[in-house]
This record gives structure tokens, C-alpha cells and sequence, in this order.
């Protein structure tokens, strides 16, 4: 899930691909587009995106990454990069026409990193996500998606505490009703803690905010879900039965096609 720019007027589908190839430019700090926001977006943007990056500091410096979840890791990351390049014609219509917060399918990759990696490593994963989005899909402002990217981040976090339960990481819990009802909660966590951070974000720089503008439809979320949901396929997957990887992605991207309609 990423904010992206309520009120957008559609234009025609044509002029999608020009606007999402754009230009990398750099601009200084003084002329970062962040600074027209109000003040109360300005801090709470800032403030989310330094906790992320303070948490995942911090995390690294308490536990140290396992050898064993390197593999995962690097499945996780080549998924997530060819999905995007395959699903990139979809997702320029998409966010061309988006005018709430929009609703992406990289939860799959994303909450399969919650799932199976180290913290940091299922940071580096979400971001690794956003920033190639933002390279192959469509030039958005950079704060958007550095702060998409944070709450998204942050989210894992609280997700990750709901499966503290387990007693260890996924792949090594047991398949039993504990491990379902903490991973479906950890799911429902993360859907809800991110989607909050967005709408905040959202709220945070419009005048008199109403939920119809700051939050997606029923359909968006049921969306979001089910992505959640391929998600826990996908990590049993990886850790089960890796091949199988490849009809989550083939299923998700037919998936993704039909959102279209």
C-alpha cells in the first residue's frame, strides 16, 4: 500500500507510459517538494521515516542475521523484481488513474518477509520493493515513497511482535492452530497498521479530512488481503517447497490483470 495524490484528474492511457519513464534529477535538500506540505504532515512524514530507519538500525545491532535466511532472502528479493518488471504495464494504468491510497500486490513479497526473515533483511525487501517501483513503474514524488516505504516498514515490525507466540521463526513452527491464529493475526496487523499510517499521512495534508478521502473502497482492502493471504502461501513455499513459488507468482499476476476490470 503507498499514498498517492488524492484528486488526480485522469487523462488519457496514452500519456501513462511518458509520465511514468520521467527523469531522475537530483534537487537539494532546500527544494525537496516535502517542504510545501504543512507543517504537521512535514513532522509526522519525517518522524515515521526516522523511526524506520532507527528500528532497523537498532534491530541489526541486537540480533545478527542468520546464514540460514540468506537464501530466502535473495528467493524473496529475485521475485520481487521480476514480478514488478512483469507486472509493470499493469501497475502504470493502475496508478495512473489512482486517486485514493493505492493499493499495490508487493504485500505477497513484503509479508513473506515478515514471515521468514530477519527484520532487517524483511526491510531491505520492502524498500528494495518501493524503490524499484518508483525506478521501472512510475517516477512518484520521492517523499511519497520513501514515507510508503517506512509505514510499510514499521508495520512489519508490529506484525512481526503478534508471532513472538511461535516461539521461533515460521519455518521452524510447527503447522498447527497456534501457528495460524498467530500468523492470520500477524496478517490483520500489518494491513491495519499500515493502512493507519497512510490515511494519518493523508489526513495529515488536507484540509477537513473525511474517511471516503483518506481511505481506499471495501474492494481495495479485500484486495490487500488476499495478497496478505498468497503471502503465507508463499513463505510455506519457500520453506517447504520452493517450486511452488513459481505458480504463487503465476496466479498473483493473473490476479493483478484482472484488477484492470
Amino acid at each position: 500500500m503507498s499514498v498517492s495524490q488524492a484528486g488526480v484528474t485522469p487523462r488519457a492511457i496514452g500519456a501513462g507510459p511518458a509520465l511514468a519513464r520521467g527523469r531522475i534529477r537530483l534537487v537539494l535538500p532546500s527544494s525537496w517538494m516535502v517542504w510545501t506540505l504543512p507543517t504537521r504532515a512535514v513532522i509526522y512524514i519525517l518522524a515515521v521515516d526516522a523511526l524506520a530507519v532507527a528500528l532497523v538500525a537498532a534491530e541489526l545491532v541486537r540480533f545478527p542475521v542468520q546464514r540460514s535466511m540468506l537464501l530466502p532472502f535473495a528467493l524473496l528479493m529475485v521475485c520481487n523484481v521480476l514480478y514488478t518488471e512483469a507486472s509493470r504495464p499493469i501497475e502504470q494504468i493502475r496508478e495512473h488513474y489512482a486517486s485514493t491510497p493505492h493499493i499495490d500486490l508487493n504485500s505477497v513479497w513484503m509479508f513473506a518477509a515478515v514471515l521468514l526473515l530477519h527484520p532487517a533483511l524483511a526491510a531491505t525487501v520492502i524498500a528494495t520493493s518501493y524503490a524499484y517501483r518508483w525506478l521501472r513503474v512510475r517516477h512518484h514524488v520521492v517523499y511519497r515513497q520513501t514515507f510508503s516505504a517506512a509505514a510499510t516498514v514499521l508495520a512489519a515490525y508490529v506484525a512481526a511482535a503478534v508471532l513472538k507466540p511461535l516461539d521461533g521463526s515460521f519455518a521452524e513452527a510447527p503447522r498447527t492452530m497456534l501457528t495460524f491464529a498467530a500468523v492470520a493475526g500477524a496478517g490483520v496487523t500489518f494491513l491495519v497498521v499500515n493502512t493507519a499510517f497512510i490515511a494519518m499521512a493523508i489526513a495529515c495534508t488536507i484540509d477537513r479530512p473525511r474517511l471516503r478521502s483518506v481511505l481506499g473502497g471495501a474492494s481495495d482492502y479485500a484486495l490487500e488481503a488476499a495478497t496478505i493471504a498468497l503471502g503465507v502461501l508463499l513463505a510455506w513455499a519457500v520453506v517447504d517447497w520452493p517450486i511452488a513459488v513459481l505458480l504463487i507468482i503465476g496466479v498473483t499476476l493473473v490476479l493483478h490483470r484482472n484488477v484492470l476490470i
